[in-house]
């Protein structure tokens, strides 16, 4: 854990020297913090991340099967669910054979994609770089190759859904659904997130789980038998990799939200987006009291509460208040992180791959 540890350190130490600067610190700060993470992923040794090892014989694969001919590439699109990872990876190996160049690559998508994203639209970078860590997308990132390109690409869908465009939204949902295709449920971001917060997304959480404890076999049904959706068809018999506590986590940050939402929505209006966008990947996590998998759907939703938790603690208008929930969260964070998600051991302990 000692490399998560100095990250942590660094992203306080690093604010605390540029805040002391009189020019805008806020670049300088993503940038440093970005190639920080950079490393971390891409860098890492292969035995890191629980699907890491498996990616690496896929890219071989990949290279021994396919070319970047045409003929190739027709046939990859007519054969693979998720065809643009495979032409991710013929292209890397047309210029080396080394996996960590693949692994570099995939880093850099993601960590610009998180670090443009903290960059234009957090109230607080260092608290979406902590939030990033502790909730446990940084681990993830460096376990679902195909799906952190696919949420990368969607975290620059954001701008459009704030500037309601419908056309170049699609388009990075297309984009990400090749490479991995569970990414089309990000479709439902666009019209849910202008809904106002009230009552009625407490009730639709409260329905979620009671259908989620009291009709499971249906929801099984439904999902395996009469969609078929051959995606999760191998997590069918799987229950219990994730507990519940994962749901307990993102129903606490929705109840935050949900309870300085006039708050955040009078100071800024794009605060709805982020916090319908929580609610989203929160009624999402209650299924993994079904199927513990269903966690990664939420995370196409949830990763935004790395702009939604530091956003809205600073449009908290009572100053008492602001102070008490500045002190308590980025407690209540790292907490969560040491002695609940730190401890992973696909992670940790942590080594490079030099």
């Amino acid at each position: 854990m000692t490399i998560f540890v100095l990250y942590i350190s660094f992203l306080y130490l690093l604010e605390m020297v540029l805040a002391r600067l009189r020019w805008n610190w806020k670049k300088t700060f993503v940038v440093c913090s970005s190639i920080f993470l950079f490393v971390i992923i891409g860098f890492r040794d292969y035995q890191i991340g629980v699907d890491t090892y498996g990616y690496m014989l896929s890219f071989n694969e990949f290279s021994y099967l396919y070319s970047l001919s045409w003929k190739s590439i027709l046939e990859i699109f007519s054969v693979k669910k998720e065809p643009l990872y495979v032409l991710f990876n013929l292209i890397i190996s047309a210029f080396s054979d080394d996996f960590t160049v693949v692994l570099c690559g995939y880093a850099l998508l993601y960590t610009i994609a998180v670090g443009v994203l903290v960059y234009r639209f957090s109230a607080n970078p260092r608290w979406s770089y902590i939030v990033l860590l502790s909730l446990g997308f940084l681990y993830f990132a460096m376990a679902g190759i195909r799906q952190t390109m696919a949420m990368a690409i969607l975290l620059f869908s954001y701008k459009y859904i704030k500037e309601r465009r419908l056309l170049p939204f699609l388009l990075l949902v297309f984009l990400a659904y090749f490479f991995h295709n569970t990414a089309v449920v990000f479709l439902l971001a666009y019209p849910i997130s202008t809904l106002k917060v009230n009552w009625k997304h407490l009730m639709a959480l409260v329905t979620v789980y009671i259908v989620m404890a009291y009709f499971s076999g249906f929801v099984r049904f439904v999902l395996f038998d009469l969609l078929n959706w051959d995606r999760l068809s191998s997590y069918e018999n799987r229950t219990v990799t994730l507990s519940f506590s994962g749901a307990l986590i993102q129903i606490a940050i929705f109840a935050f939200a949900y309870l300085f939402r006039k708050d955040a929505e009078k100071n800024n209006r794009d605060n709805q987006i982020l916090i319908n966008l929580s609610f989203i990947g929160c009624a999402f996590q209650l299924f993994s009291s079904v199927i513990a998998e269903f966690f990664r759907i939420s995370m196409y939703f949830s990763i935004f509460n790395i702009l939604m938790i530091p956003n809205v603690t600073y449009a908290i208008r009572i100053k008492s208040n602001k102070r008490i929930v500045y002190l308590v969260i980025p407690l209540l964070l790292l907490t969560y992180y040491f002695f609940f998600s730190g401890s992973d051991p696909s992670i940790v302990p942590y080594h490079f791959v030099f």
